[in-house]
């Protein structure tokens, strides 16, 4: 009994001798532990000498620049919150002071530029929301290095292309935020080397077509927006590298026509989301394999007709919807095979 109370009060000690005291914390900011926090204070400036901590926030200011000495001696940092300022350029070197930083949060400023070098040494980074800003391109070297990166959002801002090469240098992302940008073309090899990506965000662009070598490697992808694009046409093969999808959205495209083979290997499929586009036929052989789909949305369309057998190959279907399309006729046997069918 003795030695658990001892224990608990020497670790009482530990936690306000290791704290930030009064004296050490800047004006305007409040001090807590190891956080030190200065949100909404119009600060136009990182306040000079900030104490040693773990968690810095410095969101919703007016804070244009980062220089490089604004985070000196801060080796133990592993948060940092930027968001909300108007920062304009990230530049060489920003944070080589904060090794240990895991998690950055840079969104809702206006940057524009970002150097080559502004992420040099953050090994051990595995968020980084770089989301509504005015980021036009990423350079090939830009996140090299950040090999525990998880997380990324580029989402929302002026990003026009992806191209190859710019995403090798995180091998361990999970989620890809880019929807909501300017994005026309994608390199074949955009996302080479992504092999644990599970989520990728790209809707909300201007994307044309689709590359079959476009997700290549992408195995353990298990969701996919491609929604609110331009995409026209889906071709043989485009998703056979992304097996383990569960989820795909290509709904508000311009879709017209669909390949007999473009969901080939979607073995693992559950959610299929066609509605609003400008498909006329549906092939008989369109969802072969498909047997794990529970749900298909083809409303808002121009189909005409639903032949025999269009629906056998899915018999896990749950919500089937087809309204608002042009169907005249429905063939007797359309629906053959759907005994887990509950809405129509």
């Amino acid at each position: 009994m003795m030695s658990t109370c001892l224990t608990s009060v020497l670790a009482l000690i530990l936690t306000l001798c290791t704290g930030i005291s009064r004296g050490q914390c800047p004006e305007k900011c409040n001090c807590t532990g190891l956080r030190v926090v200065c949100e909404g204070q119009q600060l136009q400036n990182i306040p000079l000498s900030l104490p040693a901590a773990e968690y810095l926030s410095l969101r919703n200011n007016q804070i244009r620049n980062i220089s490089r000495q604004s985070f000196k001696g801060l080796t133990q940092l592993q948060a940092l919150y930027l968001s909300g300022n108007q920062i304009e350029t990230i530049d060489d070197g920003v944070f080589e002071e904060v090794p240990n930083l895991v998690y950055l949060w840079l969104n809702d400023n206006q940057i524009r530029s970002i150097s080559r070098e502004s992420y040099n040494g953050l090994t051990q980074l595995r968020i980084l929301y770089l989301d509504n800003n005015q980021i036009h391109n990423i350079s090939r070297e830009l996140f090299k290095g950040l090999t525990q990166l998880q997380e990324l959002s580029l989402n929302n801002n002026s990003l026009e292309s992806i191209d190859a090469g710019v995403l090798e240098g995180v091998p361990n992302i999970t989620k890809l935020w880019l929807n909501d940008n300017q994005i026309r073309n994608i390199s074949r090899e955009s996302f080479n080397g992504l092999t644990q990506l599970r989520i990728l965000y790209l809707h909300n662009n201007q994307i044309h077509n689709i590359s079959r070598e476009l997700f290549k490697g992408l195995t353990q992808l298990q969701e996919l927006y491609l929604s609110v694009n331009q995409i026209e046409t889906i071709d043989d093969g485009v998703f056979e590298e992304v097996p383990n999808l569960v989820y795909l959205w290509l709904n508000d495209n311009q879709i017209r026509s669909i390949s007999r083979e473009s969901f080939n290997g979607l073995t693992q499929l559950r959610i299929l989301y066609l509605h609003n586009n400008q498909i006329h036929n549906i092939s008989r052989e369109l969802f072969k394999g498909l047997t794990q789909l529970q749900e298909l949305y083809l409303s808002v369309n121009q189909i005409e007709t639903i032949d025999d057998g269009v629906f056998e190959e899915v018999p896990n279907l749950v919500y089937l919807l087809l309204n608002d399309n042009q169907i005249r006729s429905i063939s007797r046997e359309s629906f053959n095979g759907l005994t887990q069918l509950r809405i129509l």
